[in-house]
C-alpha cells in the first residue's frame, strides 16, 4: 500500500511539473490552469493522508527525486498518460483503505481526477467515432480500426463480442502478440481490470493487469470498439545493464520492432525525427519515447513508444488519435 502511495504522489509531482510548462510555454489554455490549482490541492490532501496513516511526512529525499526528471518535450499526451496511472492508482490504494476517513479521501480524489481527465478529452480526445467492428479482420492489422491486435483468428471467437470475456481474451492474445510472450491461463497468478468511463459510452474502456512469476502487464481497451491503445510490460527480474548507446541505436531498434510487428502496415508509418522525450535519473537516460504519425490518417493518428535503454527493451505503446 505505501509504494502505491509513494507512485500515485511522485506522479502528481510530475504532472505539476508538466502543467508548469505546457502554461509557460506551449499553451495558453485557462483549462491547464484549473487542473494545475486542482492537482495542487489534491497533492496537499495526499500529504496529509500519508501523514495520518504512516504518521510521518514525506521524505524530503523523495521529493528531490522529481528533479532528475528531464523534459525534453511536454505535450498534452503526458498529460494523459499521468492522469490515467494517478486514477488507476488511486482505484488499487482505495481497495487497502481500512478506514472510512481514508476512503471518503480517495473517492473524492478519483472523481477529481476522473473530472481532470474528462477535462483533457476536450482538448485531445483518445477515442474517434464509433465505426463498425467487423470480425473477419479484427486481428488484421492492416486494418485501419485497430494497431495493436496483430493476433491470427482462433476458435475462440465463437466468444460475446460484446462480453467482458471476450475483450480479457483479445487482450491476452495481443499482450503475446506484441510481446513475444505466452501468457495464459496457467501461467496467470493474479489478475485484476479497472473500468473508466462506465457511463460514457463513447469513451468507455477497461484497463487489465495481469501478474506472472516474471512479468506484469497492463492494457487498456474500448469497450466501443475493442481498439487496443495502451499496452505495458515490466520484467520482476534485476535489469541487465548495458552499455548506455546513443538515441539513433535505440531508435533502430523500435524500428525494427515496428517492421517485424506491423509487417506491410510500417509503410504506413511516418518517424516523427522533431519528436522525442527521455526519462533520466542521476544523469542517466532511462528511457526513450519515439513517436510515429500515420500518414494516411492526416498525421491525426500517432503512436508513441518507449524502450528501456538499460536493456533496450520495448516496454510501452500508446495509441492517440485526434478527431477529425
Amino acid at each position: 500500500m505505501k509504494n502505491i502511495f509513494v507512485k500515485i504522489i511522485q506522479n502528481c509531482i510530475y504532472l505539476d511539473i508538466y502543467l508548469s510548462y505546457l502554461i509557460d510555454y506551449s499553451y495558453s489554455i485557462d483549462t491547464l490552469t484549473s487542473i494545475k490549482e486542482e492537482n495542487s490541492r489534491n497533492m496537499k490532501l495526499l500529504s496529509q493522508l500519508y501523514k495520518n496513516i504512516y504518521h510521518n511526512s514525506l521524505d524530503n529525499e523523495f521529493i528531490r527525486t522529481t528533479n532528475s526528471l528531464s523534459i525534453n518535450e511536454v505535450d498534452l499526451n503526458s498529460i494523459l498518460i499521468l492522469s490515467f496511472n494517478i486514477l488507476s492508482d488511486l482505484k488499487r490504494l482505495k481497495k487497502y483503505a481500512i478506514s472510512n476517513y481514508s476512503k471518503n479521501i480517495l473517492t473524492s480524489l478519483n472523481n477529481s481526477y476522473f473530472n481532470l481527465i474528462s477535462s483533457m478529452q476536450s482538448l485531445y480526445p483518445l477515442i474517434k467515432p464509433k465505426s463498425k467492428i467487423n470480425l473477419r479482420n479484427s486481428y488484421n492489422l492492416s486494418s485501419d480500426s485497430r494497431i495493436l491486435n496483430i493476433c491470427e483468428k482462433t476458435k475462440d471467437d465463437t466468444l460475446d463480442t460484446t462480453s467482458d470475456e471476450y475483450l480479457r481474451f483479445i487482450c491476452i492474445k495481443t499482450i503475446n502478440a506484441i510481446f513475444d510472450d505466452s501468457l495464459c491461463e496457467e501461467s496467470i497468478i493474479d489478475e485484476d481490470f479497472d473500468i473508466f468511463f462506465d457511463n460514457n459510452d463513447a469513451l468507455k474502456f477497461y484497463q487489465y493487469f495481469f501478474k506472472t512469476k516474471n512479468k506484469i502487464y497492463k492494457i487498456r481497451i474500448s469497450k466501443k470498439d475493442n481498439k487496443i491503445f495502451y499496452i505495458y510490460q515490466r520484467p520482476y527480474f534485476n535489469l541487465k545493464i548495458l552499455p548506455i548507446q546513443s538515441k539513433d541505436f535505440y531508435q533502430k531498434i523500435v524500428d525494427e520492432f515496428l517492421k517485424n510487428k506491423l509487417s506491410n502496415s510500417y509503410n504506413d508509418l511516418y518517424y516523427d525525427k522533431n519528436y522525442i522525450k527521455t526519462y533520466q535519473y542521476d544523469n542517466i537516460i532511462e528511457s526513450y519515447t519515439f513517436k510515429y504519425d500515420y500518414k494516411h490518417n492526416d498525421f491525426n493518428k500517432s503512436l508513441y513508444i518507449n524502450i528501456n535503454t538499460l536493456n533496450s527493451l520495448v516496454y510501452e505503446l500508446l495509441l492517440l488519435e485526434n478527431k477529425i
